[in-house]
């Protein structure tokens, strides 16, 4: 039940910023941030929401130590990696939206940390028939990378 109602609390605060975003640009300048923005906020409920779940995690030796119980990894450093990735996509719409000085360039590190651990994540989602599904929202987000690189170049 809480997972639900954060995952719809998530759902309806994406819509809700997605169109006070649109509402502020007009043409190209909206579809980039836009992306960004949705893409952000999908990445971290996805991982907050998965890290709630512990359905994928031996937590046994504390959270910080959590590791992937198929390949024994350590999740910190990847999320480090996603949160950074989505708090940098927030950052660079929120500075291509306001036209700020460094939006453009916070945009262009950030969509490539997209790229990244898109077609890494990739690798995880291909391995094995069972997580095909998963492939789904990383060549979304891959796709929307590819975009909005061609419009901000």
């Amino acid at each position: 039940m809480q997972k639900t109602f954060f995952l719809l609390m998530v759902v309806v605060l994406i819509f809700i910023i997605g169109c006070s975003a649109y509402a502020q640009k007009t043409g190209e300048d909206r579809i980039v941030p836009v992306i960004m923005t949705v893409t952000g906020l999908g990445i971290a409920a996805i991982w907050t929401a998965d890290i709630i779940s512990g359905k994928t995690l031996d937590t046994s030796n504390g959270f910080l130590r959590a590791r992937n119980p198929e390949s024994n990894a350590l999740m910190w450093p990847h999320w480090t990696a996603e949160y950074v990735t989505a708090a940098g996509l927030l950052l660079g719409a929120y500075g291509l939206f306001s036209d700020k000085s460094w939006g453009k360039e916070v945009a262009l590190v950030s969509i490539g940390a997209l790229a990244y651990t898109s077609i890494n994540s990739l690798s995880w989602s291909l391995a094995e028939k069972e997580r095909i599904a998963y492939a789904i929202p990383m060549l979304v987000s891959l796709t929307g990378a590819c975009i909005s690189l061609a419009i901000l170049f």
